[in-house]
């Protein structure tokens, strides 16, 4: 079951509870024994994943390709290895 962070907002008394996601979460501050005003807290560990949608992940990947591309034109094994063959060289 996941664990959960609450705060209470008369006494600002913070705490965790585990509990299911289906059940209804605490009203009642275990510190101060208050009714209505625990908030469950949104909280994050250190793998926590944050998606992009839209044009910031359109954003995000143009600019990769392009920091990927031009790295590709100073280490020829790199670009060997982005196109799946040796380059030809360049006719100047």
């Amino acid at each position: 079951m996941p664990e959960y962070s609450h705060l209470c907002k008369n006494c600002s008394h913070k705490w965790n509870e585990i509990y299911s996601i289906h059940s209804d979460p605490p009203t009642l501050c275990p510190n101060c024994k208050t009714e209505g005003f625990v908030n469950r807290l949104i909280t994050g560990a250190p793998y926590t994943k944050v998606e992009l949608y839209g044009s910031e992940l359109y954003s995000k990947l143009r600019a990769e390709g392009k920091q990927i591309a031009k790295e590709a034109e100073k280490n020829e094994k790199l670009a060997e290895n982005l196109y799946g063959a040796p380059l030809l060289p360049k006719n100047e």
